[in-house]
């Protein structure tokens, strides 16, 4: 067994690993529904906060906190970036792929592929680094960076616990196989 415990399929969404307590403050593609909008809301959260799809995206002018991730990777020129919401790091990768999974054991984010990698690839693994991001809640997230958080939990939709000790990790990247059929990205803990 290698300790995967799903493959989820995103659609080619970015993947965003965010601390669960902060998850409800991530809206997605979903912006407030307007006080005195007739509309009924798209769904709405406990605590009475009502949203609705906001599906006219635009990178270059940012409404909802999917437009900024995705203009912010685009602005990069990355696939994998650090950004900052509700006073927390959250984890963004996005590399076109529809499937993503956490594999626990080697603190590894996988996509493209719905098996853990073979033994020979990883062995012979060239990791760059990408990014460095501070965990303070080891209680994280893996999840759709197109839903919005506390939807994500209210209605169980395709999430990933991941669980990492508080404190710094280098990022790092790998693409693997014919034409980087597998892409992966690592975290490792920095030494104090």
């Amino acid at each position: 067994m290698n300790g995967i415990r799903i493959w989820l399929d995103y659609g080619g969404s970015p993947a965003l690993i965010v601390p669960r307590s902060a998850a409800d403050h991530w809206s997605g593609i979903f912006l407030p529904t307007p006080r005195r909008s007739g509309d009924a809301p798209d769904f709405q959260l406990p605590d009475g906060r009502a949203f609705y799809i906001h599906d006219d995206s635009d990178f270059a002018r940012p409404r909802t906190d999917y437009d900024h991730l995705c203009g912010a990777l685009g602005a990069a020129g990355a696939s994998v970036v650090v950004l900052v919401f509700a006073g927390r790091m959250a984890l963004a990768v996005s590399d076109g792929n529809d499937t993503v999974a956490w594999w626990p054991a080697r603190q590894m984010l996988l996509t493209g592929g719905r098996s853990a990698p073979p033994a020979e690839l990883l062995s012979t693994a060239l990791w760059t680094a990408q990014v460095e991001l501070d965990v303070v809640d080891p209680d994280l997230l893996l999840m759709n960076a197109s839903a919005h958080g506390g939807q994500t939990l209210l209605d169980n939709q395709e999430h990933e616990p991941v669980t990492l000790e508080p404190g710094r990790y280098r990022i790092d990247r790998a693409l693997l196989g014919t034409m980087n059929a597998y892409r992966w990205v690592r975290l490792s803990p920095l030494t104090p």
